[in-house]
């Protein structure tokens, strides 16, 4: 399939910033899977491939992973780790091939690139259900039942997803601030934007369902979070430099901790626990234990160590806001 020389109608232009050297990126991403993913775009730049489609390549990749977890014991379970770690390389390659082309990233990519994450998830957590389901599993010496075990995944899974969202807000925010990104918060609103601005039905079908699953998002955020989430932009267009400087400072050691809580780590932990299962049948559980009890814990700690931070945002905004005012209330 030939690349179409049109740009699509319902896109924003994304201005492309070298993630594996912010303080945004996630630390496997930035050490292995982006120079990974670096090698592959440099053999598919002069190709017809394009980003969406190495989209849909890591979507079935993470299929597959799923789906080798499910036919484990034995060589299954060595494919699904080889294939979940691909996974997450792949996953870096379709942005990395848009920027070498000079097109930057699309609003569209941007969704299309959600939706294939979403099923990778899915077909991971499902895949270790239906391993675990023909297996004698014990918690605390007690024989999990088929719907516990199913639980405990949807429990793993949802964790997942609850981590994931916390980490994207805050990650925006912090790049809208320190300018990184100007266009500020991602929110449903912008989203609704796009969809009244696209022409093509296609455009507006891949849109609708993003626009639910920001608002879905939101609901994990904070609620002074989530309120102060559509007054970024201006806030950042009146910050100085040495605002955004001082920002940063302050808040970037937070947000390299919410990278923690990333889809890279909980990927990269199923995929060594799918690998730890041929020596012992219930490793899998050691994901949902992690997932569940210790990266929630941790999570719990950022919210509250992320409140601390808040109030040098609320004193920036505060005072860009005020510097906004100046000239209108001069005259």
């Amino acid at each position: 399939m030939q690349p179409s020389s049109r740009t699509p109608l319902a896109v924003t232009p994304v201005t492309p910033t070298n993630a594996a050297k912010s303080q945004t990126d996630e630390w496997l991403d930035a050490w292995m899977n982006r120079p990974l993913a670096a090698i592959l775009v440099r053999m598919l730049v002069r190709t017809p491939v394009t980003p969406n489609q190495m989209t849909f390549v890591c979507m079935l990749t993470g299929i597959a992973a799923g789906t080798m977890f499910a036919f484990g014991p034995g060589l299954p379970l060595v494919a699904g780790f080889v294939l979940a770690f691909a996974t997450m390389v792949l996953d870096c390659t379709d942005g990395q091939l848009a920027r070498a082309r000079g097109v930057g990233g699309s609003t569209i990519g941007r969704i299309l690139d959600g939706y294939g994450d979403a099923v990778v998830v899915i077909s991971l957590h499902v895949g270790m259900y239906l391993f675990v389901l023909g297996q004698d599993v014990r918690v605390l010496g007690t024989l999990l039942t088929d719907g516990q075990k199913l639980a405990v995944f949807a429990a793993a899974g949802f964790s997942l997803q609850l981590h994931c969202a916390l980490f994207d807000f805050y990650k925006h925010r912090f790049m809208s601030f320190t300018g990184l990104d100007p266009r500020g918060v991602e929110t449903p609103d912008f989203y609704v934007a796009e969809m009244r601005r696209a022409t093509s039905l296609l455009d507006k079908a891949i849109i609708a369902p993003f626009v639910l699953y920001q608002i879905g998002q939101e609901m994990f955020v904070p609620s002074g979070d989530r309120a102060s989430a559509n007054k970024t932009q201006p806030v950042v267009a009146a910050l100085s430099p040495a605002q955004q400087a001082e920002y940063a400072a302050r808040n970037a050691p937070l947000v390299r901790a919410w990278s923690f809580l990333g889809p890279t780590v909980h990927i990269a932990i199923i995929g060594l626990c799918g690998l730890a299962t041929l020596w012992n049948h219930q490793a899998f559980l050691f994901y949902a234990f992690v997932s569940i009890v210790v990266l929630n814990a941790y999570m719990l700690m950022l919210l509250a160590w992320q409140r601390i931070a808040n109030r040098s945002a609320t004193v920036f905004a505060g005072a860009a806001s005020a510097e906004a005012r100046s000239p209108a209330d001069a005259e």
